[in-house]
């Protein structure tokens, strides 16, 4: 039997947008992912403290980092976290180097904190399919999940609707998928514990899809140098 490893690969927002997405909050933690971020070189062991210095650099505290084995294993990163929950609790933000579907598992685990994603995900490198699988990331390349509470409206939207729900939406529910939950409410229901209730105010641009993946999309990742 063979087995399919999936490569996710991210790139670093710009950094102005990541400051203008951590406004005037002072103390930030760091939560990367072994698996797919490493490889690309934005989310490993070895690129944390780089970044870290770079928030520093323009007085933003970093109260700590940690990078968990897998990013968008839910359940797993929930315990390997356990040891650096204090520094999480005493942070204003958490900035995820995880792709989008790690993003919004932390957005699940602490659903009390302002979740901000780093990176932007950009295509599917290889697919593997192990039981069962919701698909919560369209990589985009252009990740909103800042200014939408941890919920990916392109995605989990069956209209993939980008300013607010439908006139469809009845009782929270979706109006193409009944036994499904309107990702919108979710959205307000996220940030209103989060908040962050201002946000929902915000116009969302219509998305760039040219910055989609395509067969011709490439990511060259840099070698290491061998000191």
């Amino acid at each position: 039997m063979l087995l399919f490893v999936a490569m996710i690969v991210s790139e670093y927002k710009p950094m102005e947008e990541i400051f203008a997405l951590i406004g005037d909050k002072k103390k930030v933690f760091l939560i990367g992912c072994g698996d797919c971020a490493a490889a690309c070189r934005v989310g490993g062991i070895d690129d944390l403290p780089a970044f870290a210095e770079k928030l520093e650099a323009e007085k933003i505290n970093v109260v700590g980092w940690f990078v968990p084995e897998h990013g968008c294993m839910m359940q797993r990163v929930k315990q390997e976290l356990k040891p650096v929950y204090s520094k999480i609790e005493n942070s204003d933000v958490i900035l995820s180097f995880s792709c989008g579907a790690g993003t919004q598992a932390l957005a699940r685990i602490f659903e009390e904190k302002i979740v901000l994603p780093a990176v932007n995900t950009a295509f599917l490198a290889t697919t593997i399919k192990v039981g069962q699988f919701v698909q919560q990331c369209s990589m985009c390349g252009d990740c909103v999940l800042g200014i939408t509470g941890g919920y990916c409206p392109q995605t989990l939207c069956a209209k993939s609707l980008m300013n607010g729900p439908c006139s469809g939406s009845v009782d929270g529910k979706c109006e193409t998928y009944r036994d499904k939950d309107c990702v919108w409410h979710q959205i307000y229901n996220s940030l209103k514990k989060r908040g962050e209730l201002e946000k929902f105010q915000a116009t969302l641009p219509m998305k760039d899809f040219s910055r989609l993946s395509s067969q011709s999309h490439k990511h060259v990742i840099p070698r290491r140098k061998i000191k």
